[in-house]
């Protein structure tokens, strides 16, 4: 089966204004040059209305979730980020246990919201940007696909957030117990698997970034 050539298809599908000076009363939608090298095998690949109301519908949106799926990946890896290297080792060196346990428990009450709400972002930004690119290629060329490291970036995401769940549903719920009832050695268990599974997740975010940008 031959694997599109994705840069080309998001060229053509949502950066065409750029190299194409497109002619309404042109039949064919990609028909505005004959330079075009690369681009004339793909000038029969769709037809002028089908294509022109694919891009007005689709391009707003594909551009929308793809910076609210940047920004709310930032707020994610950008608070773990923080938790794991700033606040838990300052809280570790000048804290005693009950009320860094305290402490660290209203820090992931208010973070983990946002966690939440940057999942439901995540996944339903992700979900578009996947169909969106599916469809563009397999209207530029005739067979629907994405790059390979959007999948694992997809198969990684999946994973974070089942592991996220985890820590918060499991986790963060014993730890939450074990503080109100002063088990502190409990808490400090609970706390211990929560930075675990904290790291992971860290771990597979950048993972999933470098797939995403490096494998094609």
């Amino acid at each position: 089966m031959r694997i599109p050539n994705y840069k080309l298809v998001t060229t053509i599908i949502f950066v065409q204004p750029l190299i194409i000076r497109r002619n309404p009363s042109t039949p064919n939608y990609f028909k505005a040059r004959q330079d075009l090298g690369p681009f004339s095998n793909l000038q029969a690949t769709a037809k002028h209305s089908h294509n022109h109301a694919f891009e007005q519908q689709v391009r707003p949106m594909y551009d929308y979730a793809k910076l609210l799926h940047l920004i709310a990946g930032i707020v994610w890896m950008g608070g773990m980020t923080f938790m794991l290297f700033a606040l838990r080792p300052a809280a570790l060196g000048v804290l005693d246990a009950q009320p860094r346990a305290v402490l660290m428990g209203q820090v992931w009450k208010r973070f983990y919201v946002w966690v939440l709400v940057a999942i439901v972002v995540l996944f339903t930004t992700g979900t578009h940007l996947y169909t969106a690119t599916f469809r563009a290629a397999k209207m530029a060329t005739g067979q629907g696909g994405v790059p390979l490291g959007w999948n694992i970036m997809l198969v990684l995401g999946i994973t974070m957030m089942l592991i996220f769940g985890h820590i918060y549903f499991a986790g963060f719920k014993k730890y939450k117990r074990a503080v109100a009832s002063g088990e502190w050695p409990l808490a400090a268990r609970a706390a211990g698997l929560i930075h675990t599974m904290t790291l992971i997740n860290f771990t597979l975010g950048w993972l999933a970034i470098l797939a995403v940008r490096l494998v094609r």
